[in-house]
């Protein structure tokens, strides 16, 4: 449980951070968006998230963790698949929607899935497996942003430099990738054992 609970959460890490960096990158470079119109964006997602937190704390000790992490990850799947074909006419309040849509799914996995891994140990190991959790979290959303980050400037070189189309399309390749990494962390949930707070 605790194994499969941590491949979701450098999953789940990855695309978290990767998108924070990717998202505002296509917003400014491609689409010509301030620094503070691509930061806007995504705060009405970050303050859904902080507000849904405790609610999905509470749904957790009712329902365990599994209904949890198959409802976020439906959500992520959904939030990926948006944003595979962005164009010059793909409108602010499209993005603005689909982030809040991924932010939902996020809260609905995020508490829970650290949770479940710590529930998953014996008391005597919940330290550890908390500071292994935290030191995977750390390397998995440095790891994955710097490949994301490479693989969407590899695409850039691929496509015709200074077109909103061609960062478009860049992005796109990119968000195809992040879209797989979703897809095997939404099959591998459905693997995980389902357990309620407290359960070991």
């Amino acid at each position: 449980m605790y194994a499969m609970t941590t491949i979701v959460n450098i999953a789940i890490t990855i695309l978290m951070y990767a998108d924070l960096i990717l998202l505002p990158m296509y917003l400014q470079n491609g689409r010509g968006f301030t620094a503070f119109e691509a930061g806007l964006l995504l705060l009405p997602g970050a303050l859904i998230n902080a507000s849904l937190s405790p609610v999905t704390g509470k749904m957790y000790d009712k329902y365990g963790a599994k209904p949890l992490f198959i409802v976020g990850m439906s959500f992520i799947v959904l939030s990926m698949w948006a944003v595979i074909d962005l164009s010059a006419s793909t409108s602010y309040l499209y993005i603005l929607i689909r982030t809040i849509i991924l932010r939902i799914g996020l809260a609905f996995i995020t508490m829970p899935l650290n949770t479940a891994a710590l529930n998953a140990l014996p008391k005597a190991l919940a330290s550890h497996g908390s500071a292994v959790n935290n030191t995977i979290r750390q390397l998995a959303g440095a790891i994955g942003t710097a490949v994301i980050v490479t693989i969407y400037s590899i695409q850039l070189t691929k496509v015709p430099m200074g077109t909103t189309e061609g960062y478009a399309s860049a992005a796109n390749t990119t968000y195809f990738y992040m879209l797989i990494v979703a897809i095997i962390a939404f099959i591998l949930v459905w693997f995980v054992r389902k357990t309620k707070k407290g359960s070991n």
